[in-house]
């Protein structure tokens, strides 16, 4: 037999993902039957030479009995959204894009398994005479398009713009059933794993996002149907050109007194932007720290000091002329307490040598920011453990021991059997969420076979947090110099031997950007903890006889002699133990008895004492009453002041914390199992 490909019809033109029918004639020429199975396969390619990349769109497979001289008339429907790439034999290999617009031919190649005995193969292929004219509907700019679309179905548009426009594309269905997609791709059809937008709503019908600084062309928008227990639904696309506009703004409240973080959304925003309160008539709140993110989004911190409680036009200015306005858009509330929920998910029984991830949430729930949010995570000390986060920081260090081999993490072992891995947000606005992985790395056997696992999270204003630190970093200095001079590196006693250490430690972290407004552009320390490479309180070093809730609270101070002082660095070059480089409440894990385990508290107010501290520096009589330890010019000699009443300074409200108690588990060999002894001489149970 010989076979081949004849009077290929294809239509003059079709939409991308319409399903179109083509048509062939099969003949046999050869001077014997073709009998079997013959597998035909349909491309669609851009010239009129087959390629191996050409998509296909489809095949058709049956039985023949084709007596010599005769022919047999074929046709196929398919859908253009669904073309594939494949082999020779016409396997599958990949989905390809749904064919964009533009002029293709069919080609067609019969037997191409080569099931059918024939002398000839190379005439088994043949391209259409005629060529198909594939297009995308066009969705115009502000014109909705409402439709109907099936489970699993397809719908493509092309939306045409200008240049340097912010276009919004909204998608809305009809049922709470359905979980729509949308994806959108410049200059060609997207699919599902090649796009550069998509709707980031999940399992949800309605879906809007809006596409940044555009560019002259098209944009290709697919829309899959995901009905679940539909068979179809209408939905209605909607693709606009925004003009410089605010079209929301979160949270659009505030305590009074009070400092708020606000992400706003809208268009034609520019690194010039500008960010307003319109508290009366002409008279603007400007906004104290503003982060231009993107065309269609700005961050922007007011300090509501001042402000009475009402509702407050939001103003966004793109220069003195041009400004726009979203009314009402911001209400000034009474002042909250500031409060943190926390939350731990966590497995309750884990397998010895294995790894354990803990999702920690930290959210603000109050309506006001929180200056510095901590989080500290308190488990046995013999496990290694990373917290992994785009929320959270370590503390600041210089940039010259940044790369130091001896740098440790930020966890501290506490000496009793538990350690402590402490990590820092900045200017948490109200109802955000913090997020993090807590992962512990091949678990190790502990007492009992419990592991609790404790995260508390912490409120602080900027104040509060300096004061604490300063606080601990001056006693860590005590109990240096009151060492054996011979088991202190020297350097170590000159350095904290000089009144000006306290100056120098604020100089540092106000040049950190840590205190400041400003993005946080240096290096911190990493979050992890590992018990064969940590830091050492001992339990002389502070405090030891704290109640855990305090203690807690009161969180880890910055770690003194390794990210603060000239002294530092020359420290850790120094090569000796690092049981003193560190500043921190003692903490004691167990209380009456019990396991942390079995331990519950909640905390509201905690005061730090004095602890009669003779060389604790007096920062509150140097600054004056009611000054910002921050805006103060220290400057000078610190030799003869002292820290006095700093109880009476720092207050800790609304902390929140989690415990989960896990059991580890190990395999054990079964010919260990024993039981009783039973009864007789067969031992019978």
């Amino acid at each position: 037999a010989d076979l081949i490909v004849s009077g290929i019809t294809v239509p003059d033109s079709a939409l991308s993902g319409d399903s179109v029918t083509f048509s062939w004639t099969i003949r046999n020429i050869g001077d014997n039957p073709a009998v079997g199975w013959l597998t035909d396969a349909v491309y669609v390619s851009a010239d009129t030479a087959w390629q191996i990349s050409d998509p296909l769109a489809g095949t058709d497979y049956r039985y023949i009995d084709l007596a010599p001289g005769a022919v047999q008339q074929r046709s196929l429907r398919v859908r253009l959204s669904e073309v594939v790439q494949a082999d020779s034999l016409g396997n599958l290999l990949n989905p390809l894009p749904g064919v964009v617009p533009g002029n293709y031919v069919a080609i067609v190649r019969t037997d191409i398994r080569n099931n059918i005995r024939e002398y000839n193969l190379a005439n088994n292929r043949r391209t259409s005479d005629d060529s198909l004219t594939v297009d995308v509907p066009r969705l115009a700019l502000g014109t909705a398009d409402t439709t109907t679309i099936r489970e699993e179905q397809i719908l493509y548009y092309r939306v045409d713009v200008e240049e340097n426009l912010d276009l919004r594309i909204t998608l809305n269905g009809d049922s709470l059933n359905a979980a729509n997609e949308i994806y959108v791709a410049y200059n060609r059809v997207p699919t599902l794993t090649d796009y550069d937008f998509v709707g980031n709503v999940p399992f949800s019908a309605n879906q809007s996002f809006l596409i940044p600084g555009t560019q002259t062309a098209s944009y290709y928008l697919a829309i899959i149907a995901r009905n679940q227990s539909l068979i179809s639904q209408e939905v209605s696309v909607l693709a606009e050109a925004l003009p410089f506009s605010i079209t929301g703004i979160f949270p659009s409240y505030g305590g009074a007194n009070g400092r708020v973080t606000s992400t706003i959304n809208g268009a034609g925003f520019s690194d010039s932007t500008q960010v307003y309160l319109k508290i009366s008539g002409d008279s603007l709140l400007p906004s104290i720290y503003t982060e231009w993110k993107s065309r269609s989004e700005m961050t922007a911190r007011w300090n509501l000091t001042g402000i009475d409680v009402g509702a407050y036009d939001v103003v966004v200015s793109n220069s003195d002329t041009v400004s726009v306005v979203l009314t009402n858009g911001f209400n000034v509330q009474s002042p909250d307490s500031i409060q943190l929920k926390t939350t731990l998910i966590g497995p309750q029984a884990s397998r010895l040598g294995s790894d354990v991830a803990y999702t920690v949430t930290v959210e603000n729930i109050g309506n006001m920011d929180v200056e510095i949010t901590e989080i500290v995570v308190i488990f046995p000390s013999n496990q290694t453990v990373e917290i992994v986060s785009d929320d959270l920081l370590g503390k600041p260090i210089p940039a010259e021991i940044a790369n130091n081999p001896d740098l440790p993490g930020m966890g501290v072992s506490l000496g009793n059997g538990y350690a402590i891995l402490p990590a820092l947000a900045r200017d948490v606005s109200p109802g955000q969420r913090l997020e993090a992985t807590v992962i512990f790395r091949n678990l190790s056997p502990v007492e009992a076979s419990q592991m609790p696992v404790y995260v508390t999270a912490t409120p602080y204003s900027r104040d509060d947090f300096l004061f604490r630190e300063l606080a601990f970093i001056l006693e860590v200095r005590d109990y240096i110099l009151s060492l054996d001079p011979s088991s202190v590196p020297q350097e170590i006693i000159d350095y904290f031997s000089l009144p000006e250490g306290a100056v120098d430690y604020l100089d540092y972290i106000k040049s950190t950007k840590f205190f400041t407004e400003e993005s946080l552009d240096g290096p911190t320390l990493p979050l992890v903890y590992s018990p064969l490479e940590n830091i050492l309180l001992t339990n002389n070093l502070i405090m030891n006889s704290v109640p855990l809730c305090e203690a807690i609270i009161g969180g880890v101070a910055w770690l003194a002699g390794l990210a603060v002082t000239v002294a530092s660095a020359a420290y850790i070059t120094s090569g000796t133990s690092a049981a003193i480089v560190a500043g921190s409440f003692f903490l004691s894990l167990y209380t009456g008895g019990r396991y942390l385990c079995q331990f519950s508290s909640t905390c509201t107010k905690v005061v730090l004492e004095d602890n009669n501290l003779e060389n604790w520096f007096d920062l509150a009589d140097l600054i004056g009453p009611g000054a910002s330890l921050l805006d103060a010019g220290l400057n000078g000699s610190l030799a003869a002041l002292r820290l006095a009443n700093i109880g009476g300074l720092i207050y800790f409200v609304g902390a929140g914390s989690e415990i989960i108690c896990n059991i580890l588990r190990a395999a054990f060999d079964p010919n260990d199992i024993t039981g009783p002894a039973g009864f007789g001489d067969e031992h019978w149970v």
